[in-house]
């Protein structure tokens, strides 16, 4: 028997700690997808769907394709320039780095985005990292920053 079988207190803090992994882990899952469809087919509903993953006063750093401040911008940027950069994407995000403190956490994550930009005769592959910063909310885990940091810019367009 290990001392912590008769810690029910601190199994519970461990198991919601877990919890909080998993709620970001597949928040940024649903960010990649959610990218994925602004991108492919452009649309308010789905600039809506990214933008309500953010809280209202969050901000976006997307690089040489701009930032964003508040959740009118962010939606200009999922549903006008981003999807004007590129006609087609798939977002993979790996190596999730969390660290919680609270009600607050960041997490780190590297993006492999395979990517057709608008004019270009091939798919090009973005690399980087996104380094994001979140709060908890009654809604659960949403973003207060996403920071796209290229290992290669984007082509230009």
């Amino acid at each position: 028997m290990h001392d912590h079988d008769h810690d029910l207190p601190g199994l519970r803090a461990r198991i919601a700690h877990l919890e909080d992994l998993e709620a970001i882990r597949a928040l940024k899952a649903r960010y990649a997808l959610y990218a994925d469809h602004a991108i492919c087919t452009p649309s308010d509903a789905h600039a809506a769907a990214i933008a309500d993953l953010f809280v209202d006063d969050a901000s976006g750093d997307y690089g040489p394709l701009g930032s964003y401040k508040g959740r009118a911008e962010l939606l200009h940027a999922f549903r006008n320039v981003i999807p004007g950069a590129a006609v087609w994407s798939r977002h993979h995000v790996t190596n999730p780095q969390i660290e919680i403190d609270g009600d607050r956490a960041t997490a780190s994550f590297y993006f492999i985005i395979p990517a057709l930009m608008r004019g270009a005769p091939a798919v090009d592959t973005l690399w980087g990292t996104y380094e994001d910063r979140l709060t908890r909310t009654a809604a659960g885990w949403r973003f207060t920053h996403v920071g796209a940091v290229f290992t290669a810019a984007p082509p230009a367009t």
